[in-house]
This record gives C-alpha cells, sequence and structure tokens, in this order.
C-alpha cells in the first residue's frame, strides 16, 4: 500500500461557532453502527489473499483541537501542518477504523471538522452516501458487505478473460508519455516525489455547450471527455492505438441496494481506443461510447486484469442519485465549505517490466485527431 500517507483521503468542513461537537460526533457513530466499512479493517500476513475484517463495534478516533488563542494569521497555518503531519501519519489498516475524525475551533465563529479515512473503504459514490446520511439523507440500509464479495467470488470470469485478451491483445507496455524527464523513482520502485494535481475549470457557458452537444447527439459527457483524452494521448505519445484507465463504480451487480452500499466497490478498466485522424468526429465518438457498453456487465468488470497496460486516465465521478452532497447542511450547523484532499496513490501500472521484443505498433507522427481536428 506504499507509503503511510498513500491513499489517505481527507474531507475538511468549515462549521458556524455553534455547531454542537456532541452532535457531530454521535452522527458518526451512528453511521458506524450501520455502515460495515466504517467498522472494517484488512488483513493479509499469512493469507493466500487480502482479506477485509467486519468488526461488530469499534471505538471512533475523534480528538478536539482549540487554536483560537493563537494569533488570528497563524490559525490557518496550524490547520495547514496539522493536515499534512495528518497525511505523513497515514493509518494503520489492521486496525478498525480506518478513518478518524478531528474538531478544530479556530475562532468563536470558526470551527473545521477533519475527516481523514483509507481509501481500502470507502469510494467517492461511498462518501457521498455518508454525508448525506450525516446531513440527515437516510439512505435504506444496506446488506452485510459479505453479500458483495460472495456474489463475486461466484462469478464465472471465463468469458470475461478472454474478452480482455482480445481487447487488450497487442499491448506489453503502456501508452507512452512525452515525459519532461523520467519519474525518479524511490526504494521498492516507488515514486520519490509526491505527484501534483492540475486543474482546469469549465465555466457554465462551456459547460452547457458541452451538455447540450452531448445531448443533441446522444452522447454521454463521459465519453466527451475521454475523446478528448484518447486524441491528446494520440498526439502525444505518437501513437494510434492508445490504452487508458477509466474507473466504474461497481454498482453494477444484481444485488439488493446497491446504490446504498458502502465500501470500495469501484474497479478501474482498461480503455483501448484507436485515433485515425482521418476519420468522422461523430462517428468515431458513437463507436466509442458502444464500445464501452460491454465493459459494464459485472462479469467483464469482475475479470478485468489486474496487471493494467496503462499510467493514466480521465473521467467523470459516478455519484448517487443527488449529486454532490458535500456542500449539503449537516446538523445544527452549516458547512461553508467541504474541501476533500486527498495524497494520491501510484498509478496502476503492469506488475513486471515486460521482455525485450520487437515492436508493438508502428510509430508515425501525432495525428492531428479525428476529422483533421487538432
Amino acid at each position: 500500500l506504499g507509503r503511510p500517507g498513500t491513499y489517505l483521503q481527507q474531507v475538511v468542513w468549515k462549521l458556524g461557532g455553534a455547531a454542537d461537537p456532541a452532535v457531530f460526533h454521535r452522527a458518526w457513530e451512528d453511521l458506524a453502527a450501520r455502515h460495515e466499512s466504517l467498522r472494517a479493517s484488512a488483513v493479509w500476513e499469512g493469507l493466500e489473499r487480502p482479506h477485509l475484517v467486519v468488526h461488530r463495534r469499534v471505538e471512533l478516533p475523534w480528538q478536539e483541537i482549540d487554536w483560537s488563542a493563537l494569533p488570528e494569521d497563524q490559525r490557518e497555518n496550524a490547520l495547514e501542518d496539522f493536515l499534512a503531519a495528518d497525511r505523513a501519519r497515514g493509518i494503520d489498516t489492521n486496525r478498525p477504523p480506518l478513518a478518524r475524525w478531528t474538531l478544530a475551533r479556530l475562532g468563536p465563529d470558526d470551527q473545521r471538522l477533519v475527516w481523514s479515512f483509507h481509501h481500502l473503504i470507502l469510494d467517492g459514490w461511498s462518501v457521498q452516501i455518508l454525508l448525506g446520511e450525516v446531513a440527515g439523507v437516510r439512505a435504506p440500509l444496506a446488506p452485510p458487505l459479505r453479500t458483495y464479495a460472495e456474489w463475486q467470488a461466484g462469478l464465472d470470469t471465463a468469458d470475461a478473460e478472454r474478452f480482455w485478451r482480445r481487447t487488450l491483445a497487442g499491448f506489453t507496455v503502456p501508452t507512452p508519455l512525452p515525459w519532461g524527464r523520467q519519474p525518479v523513482r524511490g526504494q521498492a520502485g516507488e515514486p520519490a516525489e509526491d505527484r501534483a494535481e492540475a486543474r482546469l475549470p469549465l465555466d457554465e457557458t462551456a459547460t452547457a455547450s458541452l451538455g447540450a452537444f452531448a445531448h443533441r447527439h446522444g452522447l454521454t459527457l463521459n465519453v466527451l471527455v475521454q475523446g478528448a483524452w484518447s486524441i491528446l494521448l494520440a498526439r502525444c505519445s505518437g501513437e494510434e492505438d492508445v490504452v487508458f484507465g477509466a474507473v466504474t463504480s461497481g454498482r453494477s451487480a444484481p444485488l439488493p441496494e446497491m446504490g446504498a452500499r458502502t465500501g470500495l466497490l469501484i474497479k478501474t478498466l482498461p480503455h483501448r481506443v484507436r485515433v485515425e485522424a482521418e476519420e468522422p468526429l461523430l462517428p468515431w465518438l458513437r463507436a466509442l461510447q458502444a464500445g464501452q457498453a460491454p465493459c459494464r456487465h459485472p462479469e467483464v468488470v469482475r475479470g478485468a486484469p489486474a496487471a493494467l497496460p496503462f499510467r493514466v486516465g480521465p473521467g467523470l465521478r459516478e455519484l448517487p442519485s443527488g449529486g454532490d452532497r458535500r456542500h449539503g447542511p449537516l446538523p445544527r450547523g452549516s458547512p461553508l465549505s467541504a474541501r476533500p484532499r486527498r495524497r494520491p496513490g501510484p498509478p496502476a501500472s503492469p506488475a513486471g517490466e515486460p521482455r525485450p521484443g520487437p515492436p508493438r505498433r508502428r510509430r508515425r507522427p501525432p495525428p492531428a485527431g479525428p476529422h483533421g481536428r487538432p
């Protein structure tokens, strides 16, 4: 699982000064009683494969800090220092729960609630369910995690394995990226430096325009993002045939209340795309969307390869019905902001270096994109 802070997620709420800490503490204790993911730990030493252990009850790690006596210009710095130390501390995956909560007072009218948790127990879909329940929106009580694990274990993945072998035939190494310099590697091949996150927000006009275009042509916004990413990869790598990763919510299993389940159900699937400069844009996008349908079948998702031939991938988050509730009201206190913070884990890559062999594909100058577009 890498270094201590790898896959540690942080969510920070800014609360009013009148917010009652005891209310929030009780709310999270109620959630831990309802959701097994908040009572889980991971074990793997001496076992053939890792297991997630669900405990009957756990004591939530909860602490309260008061920085209100600090000079006003030092309080935000104290919070940033705390968040950095909290990330560096990491989470012991053998000791439940794989989460902790800190309520910090920065002033008479300013409290911050920091929720830190390990990605092993929750994905983005799950986080939205829990935040909604803290805000008072009760979801149906999901069946035990065991029922999902047993369903997965009973799947016949032979057809899925054949599907992925056909889909990825010919790929042995990730699509090359134009590194300005090769990433520095540390011990055991781990990155020696933290990765950065770059954001390119779209304004309302651009977002509405893309949505209208997608609706008019029967496409999804996700396909537009993946199409743009495919063209970018092709241009930067000089390859017509590229592979990247796309995350699926993992909620397509034919089981009761799948949308109410919390846990790490997401899976990153490889998407292989051919980008030919002469092909018209719209037919190419429609083919891209149609080609994703088989990848959504639960058996195909379950049988996806563990060693994946790609480094990076874009996508839009799938959220429960109701959208992103991070900014919704919380009991007896209204958050002014909710900032998700995370330290990214290492990118997915093949388990080992490929053996030397003939070139995978013929290289050519970077294509201009479908329909001759840059």
